[in-house]
């Protein structure tokens, strides 16, 4: 699929793709062809996660979920905020087994000196936007995690299913209406059970308490998901 991306989109999408981590869901980038300021740049075609059947949620949704946690968990931890999280904006790569969730689009996405950093001017989809977007500054990050929390939303329904309640449960939290009661992904120490339904999340709620200097994790991928 071909792209005309600006310098502060490609920046930030060829900083992703330069980093090899399995936990790294960015959609990767095949070729490009600089055009002055702006670059043409080449990605996979994939399926987009709003188009997939209904049985993919069925039998990969967990799983879906917990790569999208670690995908978000990823460019936080580089004080990256997407801010455009949606269904149209995640692709599944169907031409590998086991199958892999994708995020693209970066093109309103910003790179914050540090986590909780503010910036004013609204960006995203009516709809999956945190509510302080329409104030007039917010912090990206913790609008963010509200977004990953409505994508969580939209795992769970689409299930159709009671085996979701774990990701379910963070959904909740990450949709508080507070953003200092959202849990931090990027100090999140992730790791999925699937049979048994568990989800190890360790984070800090709040900044009230001194700043600890951040740390990049290493990633735990889930069983058997592959680059």
């Amino acid at each position: 699929m071909l792209k005309l991306v600006e310098s502060d989109e490609f920046a930030i999408h060829s900083l992703l793709n330069s980093i090899k981590e399995k936990c790294n869901h960015t959609i990767p980038i095949l070729d490009l062809v600089t055009l002055g300021v702006d670059t043409i740049i080449v990605t996979p075609y994939e399926l987009v996660l709003r188009h997939a059947s209904d049985s993919i949620f069925t039998t990969k949704g967990n799983d879906f979920a917990f790569q999208f946690l670690e995908g978000v968990q990823f460019m936080h931890q580089r004080n990256v905020a997407h801010l455009d999280l949606k269904p149209d904006n995640i692709v599944i790569r169907t031409t590998i087994h086991p199958q892999r969730l994708l995020i693209i689009d970066f093109s309103v996405s910003v790179q914050v000196a540090e986590q909780e950093s503010w910036i004013e001017g609204y960006r995203g989809t009516e709809g999956w936007v945190a509510p302080e977007v329409e104030e007039s500054k917010y912090r990206p990050i913790r609008a963010d995690l509200w977004s990953a929390g409505r994508m969580l939303q939209y795992f769970a329904d689409r299930q159709h299913s009671d085996t979701n309640f774990v990701f379910k449960s963070l959904a909740d939290e990450l949709l508080n209406h507070n953003p200092l009661h959202r849990p931090l992904l990027s100090e999140a120490h992730l790791s999925y059970e699937g049979n048994h339904q568990t989800l190890r999340l360790k984070r800090k709620l709040s900044v009230d308490a001194p700043e600890r200097e951040q740390v990049k994790r290493p990633c735990v991928p889930s069983p058997g998901v592959s680059q």
